[in-house]
């Protein structure tokens, strides 16, 4: 285990999650830094009722990187994973979660009592705690635990964390980046204001008319009803920031650019570490279109990236110092390799995506993907 690299990846929960699945057979030291600020979907109803971080991605991360060999380890995937259904009424969905908490319900069975009793007091704290007219349709199970034990551990993650790891014995690090209850923030280059990823990422909202100037955080209160949106600054979690800085590799990974990537960047003190760390830093770039940086080209998002890195008076090569892309998909032209070699940038052309996949809809090929970046971590 002390010859395999440590790869850390700043990035999202889904654009990753294949990838981390397969790369767990090549590396158990990879280190997942997950952004806790989204605000869409059923994470959005817990942070609602709880003020609390987004855990949605990192649940998803925890689980991808699940030891699908150890005995009992499926069952309790099965378990954490499931969703609540979202067309049956309340009344039906509270006896369905009561039935967790029990242990009665089909999804307990296979799962080692040990664990089973850690999750279903976790949930059963959430429970507790759940306001009268919190919605449940689309819940995650595993939300609800790691919910229950933030509402358990005097709302810190890093202990459900570590609980959650030992469950499913995670073949990896996964953590978020600070704990702070904040938001994402974009200033638009027409001068308004966006509050909220789930408004920024176009995904579940339409697209944005307008492209972004600026990413930062912020709290949802009462002063934005004003116009009113006062940039927040969080100090990253130290424990994140010595994995960052004993990295064999820094990624940044396909994904939202915006909401997954630069939002990972946004903590105090992450930065600075990068720059700090003596290993390669690696930019690979989402496939087909992003709704965040539409019209931009490969060339256009590693110069934006580069914006949000590179501070003043320091070389480029301090926090970006390769891009790793397959030509056919994200192609370069000429003279704008000449361009990023001339700013010290290494161009690392490989065919990493999966034949299976759509030309509409390409995708990286997981085990091409993850050898490959041991290999430059190696």
């Amino acid at each position: 285990m002390a010859n395999e690299p440590q790869i850390t990846f700043f990035s999202g929960g889904s654009a990753l999650k294949d990838t981390s699945r397969t790369l767990k057979k090549y590396t158990r030291r990879s280190v997942h830094i997950v952004t806790p600020f989204d605000s869409g979907g059923s994470s959005a109803t817990l942070r609602d009722a709880f003020n609390m971080p987004a855990i949605g991605d990192l649940r998803s991360r925890l689980l991808a990187l699940a030891d699908e060999s150890q005995p009992g380890n499926y069952a309790t995937y099965k378990l954490l994973n499931y969703r609540l259904p979202k067309t049956q009424a309340r009344s039906a969905l509270a006896r369905e979660l009561e039935s967790v908490i029990t242990g009665t319900h089909s999804l307990n069975r296979g799962v080692p009592k040990a664990w089973q009793e850690v999750i279903c007091r976790d949930i059963a704290r959430f429970k507790a705690d759940m306001p009268v007219d919190f919605d449940l349709r689309g819940a995650s199970l595993g939300n609800l635990m790691i919910a229950g034990g933030y509402l358990e551990n005097q709302c810190q993650l890093d202990p459900v964390i570590k609980r959650f790891c030992r469950l499913v014995n995670v073949q990896g690090y996964v953590n978020t980046g600070c704990d702070t209850p904040l938001h994402l923030a974009a200033h638009l280059t027409n001068g308004d204001y966006v509050v909220g990823q789930h408004r920024i990422t176009g995904k579940e909202l339409p697209a944005l008319k307008h492209s972004i100037n600026s990413l930062f955080l912020c709290h949802v209160d009462e002063d934005m009803k004003n116009g009113i949106v006062e940039r927040v600054n969080c100090r990253a979690k130290t424990d994140v920031l010595r994995k960052v800085s004993t990295s064999d590799l820094i990624c940044y990974a396909p994904g939202s650019f915006y909401s997954s990537l630069v939002a990972n960047l946004l903590p105090q003190g992450m930065i600075e570490q990068i720059s700090h760390a003596q290993c390669p830093k690696v930019f690979v770039p989402s496939l087909g279109i992003d709704p965040e940086v539409p019209h931009m080209s490969l060339y256009d998002r590693v110069l934006l990236l580069i914006r949000y890195l590179a501070r003043e008076n320091s070389p480029v090569t301090d926090v970006l110092s390769t891009v790793l892309f397959d030509p056919q998909y994200t192609p370069l032209t000429a003279l704008e390799e000449e361009q990023l070699k001339k700013l010290g940038l290494s161009l690392k052309k490989e065919s990493l995506v999966d034949p299976a996949s759509s030309l509409a809809q390409p995708h990286y090929c997981p085990t091409k993907l993850s050898t490959t970046l041991v290999d430059m971590a190696s």
